[in-house]
């Protein structure tokens, strides 16, 4: 029954156990006695709690009643026995039952099935609201609180920022030689020393801590003064002091697991590959026995022993997010995922004839919106079905829709992006997994190129509801649906946890990978492409995009060509702009004629990276007839690019939030500020650009 304490529990049960230990506490504060604590509770608990008897016939209320209580009272902190338990003993067979059946014990609740007890710190995070700080700091004073007790309070005087109250309550403990202290104080010393480094302006305190305890009696103490020098060095860069320090904290402690990781660090930061990967297999040899209770670490070892870099880099991951434990759940969803066998994806032909149906009832749906009479609305609809330009309200509303895709010049082109088109049609039981992602999903698709959406950054709030991530724990097979993998993208995307772009992209980093491979795996044929136009193919697209981005997160140029053609070949039309990025590349690499090649692709292109790239590409390949008519063009539709590419500096213009102007200041200093060393690199390419502009 109380097995969802080690997991979560509901907001619901949540907020009713909260109030039952507030309740109690106050109780066993005051000094009640453990018979008037069980009669409080049988007459309260169902009142107060009635999730917590969900399950159970009505006749076994009373007695699921007093068992709880007798498990409440078992575990709460006394303040008659130095805030430890005074546990109960259960009633002898032929004493009157005590949940009030009038049987006997034996007749009655000694066949009730046993209820898991409650975890044994249960107590001390209310005892910490319930108590003022003076009490609590006069009963740390005078030792009477536990050292599990004085974890707890401090950790919850950590989570309301009260570094202040940390500092007074736990700074008698640490006082001269710490004498009291002992191995069951492991984490105090740490709790206080990050408590200095906010309360305090200098150094000082912190130094003279770790200082005194690293000479302490108690090994255990001794060895985690040692490893916070360890770590203090390591942060102002002085890794031979750090490991120095290291090896004092193990000499002192050399059973501590947490020594590994750091050591691994260390030794990579020095560069010290090969005795890195050596020291992952000696800890792996002495921390085998830790495989069920620490699974992250020994996977960590496991990888250094061939990849030392990638091990530190995923503990970084893991100790960036520690903070936001919804992160950090779905960060482990993600990695228990990355073995799942993936799904096959097969092809679905596009009904041109129904996309055009849909086509004119969302633009009739549009057009009546906008409260016009019914003959107006069918004027207009008659005459976009005879290839009239679309309602310019239509394309504001739609930027991705700009040309009438049922225009003769549309329909015919080889160009039209509904020629040869796909969908991706998911296996039956992930569409059917993807229709209860839908009913519980937080929120919804990004607008047209966006990557943010509406509800993804309130997912993440401490109050929000996260059935979402319930769901994924308990249907393993989600990570095989594109649908679902680019909402959790999307939330990656916009978890408020994330410090920097690379970050994000390293979270996505299995999701969008695995994706990839889905649609690959798919055999989309060569003559076959997956329009942005049509909604269903987003998903798949978006996805793809991120493995773009995530490339250019991390500097990996050759994956960004390789990616962003394949994302070419699948959606011609290239909504997002990645034929710009491209082309630039392929002129860095001095691959003109793919260069080339790309431009012509896109004959009718007014991206300046585009435009110009051609002039560049031409001129490299020395076709100077062709390099100046491209010139000519790309002048005349932006002139301020030569003018900017021809300066030896230039003043950073304000960039708008809202995007680039076309032909404007800012898209000039950026395509100089992108490609300028390439045009210098071109032997007289400068000059003869200066002397036709």
């Amino acid at each position: 029954m109380y097995s969802e304490f080690e997991n979560e529990l509901s907001p619901e049960l949540f907020q009713q156990m909260k109030l039952v230990l507030l309740v109690s506490s106050r109780l066993i504060l005051s000094g009640v006695s453990s018979d008037e604590f069980l009669q409080w509770a049988q007459h309260s608990l169902y009142t107060l709690a009635p999730d917590l008897f969900e399950g159970f016939d009505t006749e076994d209320i009373d007695k699921v009643a007093w068992l709880t209580a007798l498990n409440l009272w078992n575990v709460a902190p006394q303040p008659g026995n130095h805030f430890k338990p005074l546990a109960r003993a259960m009633p002898s067979r032929n004493t009157p039952c005590p949940c009030g059946s009038g049987l006997k014990y034996k007749q009655c609740c000694i066949h009730m099935p046993a209820l898991q007890p409650f975890p044994s710190d249960i107590y001390w995070p209310v005892m910490a609201e319930t108590m003022s700080k003076k009490q609590i700091n006069a009963l740390v004073k005078s030792h009477e609180i536990p050292p599990m007790g004085l974890a707890m309070i401090a950790d919850y005087y950590a989570d309301n920022a009260d570094y202040s109250q940390i500092v007074k309550m736990l700074n008698p403990l640490f006082e001269g030689t710490a004498s009291h202290l002992n191995h069951k104080h492991k984490g105090l010393l740490g709790t206080l020393y990050d408590s200095y480094e906010v309360h305090y302006k200098t150094d000082k305190k912190k130094k003279d801590l770790l200082e005194r305890m690293s000479h302490h009696k108690n090994s255990v103490i001794r060895s985690e003064a040692w490893q916070y020098i360890a770590i203090t060095q390591q942060e102002q860069g002085n890794d031979q002091n750090a490991l120095h320090a290291l090896t004092q904290a193990m000499r002192a402690n050399p059973d501590n697991h947490e020594h590994a990781l750091l050591e691994l660090v260390l030794l990579v930061h020095s560069n010290r590959i090969e005795h890195a990967k050596q020291r992952a297999s000696f800890w792996l040899h002495k921390l085998a026995h830790y495989e069920k209770q620490r699974p992250e670490l020994i996977r960590q070892l496991r990888l250094a022993q061939t990849d030392p870099r990638a091990a530190v880099s995923s503990q970084n991951r893991v100790e960036q997010n520690s903070d936001d434990p919804h992160l950090a759940q779905l960060l482990e969803w993600i990695e228990a995922g990355k073995n799942t066998p993936i799904e096959q994806y097969s092809i679905c032909n596009v009904d041109t004839q129904e996309e055009e149906e849909e086509f004119i009832l969302d633009l009739q749906a549009h057009l009546l919106g906008l409260d016009l009479y019914e003959e107006e609305v069918d004027r207009i609809i008659d005459g976009v079905k005879q290839g009239k330009p679309l309602p310019e309200t239509f394309i504001e509303l739609y930027p991705d829709s700009k040309n009438n895709p049922l225009s003769t010049q549309n329909t015919l082109s080889d160009n039209n992006p509904m020629h040869n088109a796909i969908t991706l049609l998911a296996p039956q039981d992930i569409r059917t997994l993807e229709m209860q992602w839908y009913g519980i999903s937080p929120l919804e698709k990004p607008f047209s190129v966006q990557y943010e959406a509406p509800g993804g950054e309130e997912a993440w709030h401490d109050s929000a509801d996260i059935q979402w991530l319930y769901f994924l724990k308990e249907h393993p097979q989600a990570i095989n649906s594109l649908d679902i993998l680019d909402d959790i993208t999307t939330l990656i995307y916009m978890c408020p946890s994330n410090e920097t772009f690379q970050d994000t992209m390293n979270h996505m980093k299995p999701l969008v990978e695995r994706a990839e491979r889905i649609i690959r795996q798919a055999r989309i044929p060569a003559n076959k492409t997956l329009p942005w136009i049509m909604q269903e193919n987003r998903t798949a697209l978006r996805l793809l995009v991120h493995n773009i981005n995530l490339c250019t997160a991390n500097g990996n140029q050759e994956g960004m060509v390789e990616k962003t053609q394949h994302h070419l070949r699948l959606n011609p039309e290239d909504n997002h702009g990645y034929r710009g990025m491209l082309i630039n590349l392929y002129l860095q690499r001095g691959e003109n004629q793919q260069a080339l090649a790309l431009a012509r692709a896109y004959p009718e292109d007014i991206l300046a990276d585009i435009l110009f790239g051609q002039v560049l590409a031409q001129y490299r390949l020395g076709d100077m007839l062709g390099a100046k008519a491209a010139l000519k063009a790309a002048n005349n539709e932006l002139p301020l690019i030569a003018k900017y590419l021809l300066q030896a500096t230039a003043k950073e213009p304000k960039i708008s939030e809202y995007g680039i102007t076309q032909g404007g200041k800012d898209q000039a200093w950026l395509y100089r500020n992108e490609m300028r060393e390439s045009w210098l690199q071109t032997n007289g390419c400068m000059a003869w650009l200066k002397k036709r502009v």
